[in-house]
C-alpha cells in the first residue's frame, strides 16, 4: 500500500474517531459519571461504547496526522506524538473498562463504581485514570504547539484539537471541578478538530510537506 493511501486511511480513522468520540460526550448521561444505577442503562453503555470505538480509530488517526508532518515537527513535535499516542492508548484502555466491565461491576458490585468506591479511592485504579488525563493533556499541548511552529496544517484546527483534548481531560462533576457543560464542550471540540484533520488528510495529494494552507 502506498503512502498516500495510508494518509488517506489515517484520514478516514480521524473521521471515525472524531464523529464517535463527539458523539460519546452528547450521548453520556448529562452530569451523571458514578454510581451503580447510571452505569447499567443502555444510555451509559451506548456512550461508552462510542468512547471505547472512537479512542480507537483516534489512535489510528493520529499517526497520519504526525506522518503527514514529521520532518517539520523537531524533537518537541516526536516527544508530543509520543506523549499523545500514549494518552490515547490509555484513553483506549479507560474505554474498555467503562464500556463493558464498568456495567458488569455495578451489577454485581455496585459498591466498586459509587463516588467512594475502590474505582475512585484505590490509589492504583485513581492513578490509571490520573496517567491518562496527564499523557493526553501534555502530550496534546507539546505537539500542539510544535504543529502551530510547523504551520503544516491550520492554526485553527490546530488550536481546536489542543484545547479539545485538554478540557476533555479535566476531571468533571463530581470528581472534579470542571461543569459537565465543559466536558462535553471539549469532547465535541475535540471530535471536530478531528473530522477536520481527517478530511484533510483525505484529500493529500502525494507526498505531504504542506497539506493544508495554514490559517
Amino acid at each position: 500500500m502506498s503512502p498516500r493511501s495510508l494518509i488517506r486511511l489515517s484520514g478516514l480513522a480521524c473521521i471515525l474517531g472524531g464523529s464517535c468520540l463527539a458523539a460519546f460526550v452528547l450521548v453520556h448521561p448529562w452530569d451523571q459519571l458514578v454510581g451503580a444505577a447510571i452505569a447499567r442503562t443502555e444510555r451509559w453503555q451506548v456512550a461508552h461504547t462510542l468512547h471505547f470505538v472512537g479512542a480507537f480509530f483516534a489512535l489510528a488517526g493520529l499517526i497520519g496526522i504526525y506522518f503527514c508532518q514529521r520532518g517539520r515537527l523537531g524533537m518537541t513535535g516526536m516527544i508530543g506524538f509520543a506523549l499523545s499516542f500514549a494518552g490515547n492508548a490509555m484513553f483506549l484502555g479507560t474505554g474498555m473498562i467503562t464500556a463493558f466491565i464498568w456495567p458488569m461491576l455495578a451489577v454485581y458490585a455496585p459498591a466498586t463504581v459509587e463516588l467512594g468506591g475502590a474505582i475512585f479511592s484505590t490509589p492504583r485504579s485513581a492513578l490509571a485514570f490520573g496517567l491518562t488525563a496527564v499523557a493526553v493533556t501534555f502530550g496534546y499541548l507539546t505537539l500542539g504547539v510544535a504543529m502551530l511552529r510547523a504551520r503544516v496544517f491550520p492554526r485553527s484546527a490546530t488550536v481546536m484539537l489542543m484545547v479539545g483534548a485538554v478540557l476533555g481531560m479535566l476531571p468533571p462533576h463530581p470528581v472534579g471541578m470542571l461543569p459537565w457543560g465543559g466536558l462535553v464542550f471539549g469532547g465535541v471540540l475535540y471530535g471536530a478538530a478531528l473530522v477536520w484533520f481527517g478530511v484533510i488528510l483525505m484529500n493529500v495529494e502525494g507526498e505531504s510537506r504542506s497539506v493544508a494552507p495554514p490559517q
